[in-house]
């Protein structure tokens, strides 16, 4: 069964790739198709095991593409597009908290802790840059930009809960159940 439904990912992977996109295009559409099937939980339960290691790999490839020389001379450009990045996205997801039932302080700390890019966006970008949609220089960059947001996520979901507990300490928000944050981790 392992076997099967790992044959599935490298075949569509395969296919794709001969089709002129890109492996992880067909490895993404592999997953959507088995998850899409009754025997979801199964294949959970016996891929489970290799997530760790196929997780590693899928971050090593990511990082491969990291290209040094233009990070380098995109610096700011890269700088500048990060942190617009990370504002505009936190400020969204912050913004959305309370019509979630979140507090202020809860908003922020969600708000911050997901503000970077994820994996999802360099499958994207490679399906973008494989299809000529987006040029291979604007890939790249796009690309490192997703991977420094990324590298960035400890250090943003630590300062989102330092920012959270100084806004719970702050304010006396009220949750929709009517408990105060400070109630609530009680």
């Amino acid at each position: 069964f392992v076997a099967a439904a790992l044959l599935v990912a490298v075949g569509m992977g395969q296919a794709a790739d001969s089709l002129g996109l890109s492996a992880s295009t067909g490895a993404f559409a592999a997953g959507v198709l088995l998850a899409g099937n009754r025997y979801r939980a199964q294949i959970q339960a016996d891929i489970k095991p290799f997530e760790g290691i196929l997780l590693g790999i899928f971050f090593i490839t990511a990082g491969a593409n990291l290209d040094p020389a233009l990070v380098v001379n995109y610096s700011l450009t890269l700088v500048i597009g990060v942190l617009a990045f990370i504002v505009v996205k936190a400020g969204i997801i912050f913004a959305s908290g309370p019509t979630l039932g979140l507090t202020r302080g809860q908003a922020a700390k969600v708000a911050l802790t997901l503000a970077g890019g994820g994996e999802f966006a360099l499958v994207l970008f490679q399906l973008a840059q494989d299809l000529g949609v987006l040029p291979t220089d604007l890939s790249k960059l796009l690309v490192a930009s997703v991977i420094i947001s990324m590298s960035l996520t400890p250090l943003l979901g630590n300062l989102g809960a330092y920012a959270g507990d100084l806004i719970d300490a702050t304010t006396n928000d009220v949750r929709e159940d009517g408990l105060t944050a400070t109630e609530q981790a009680e």
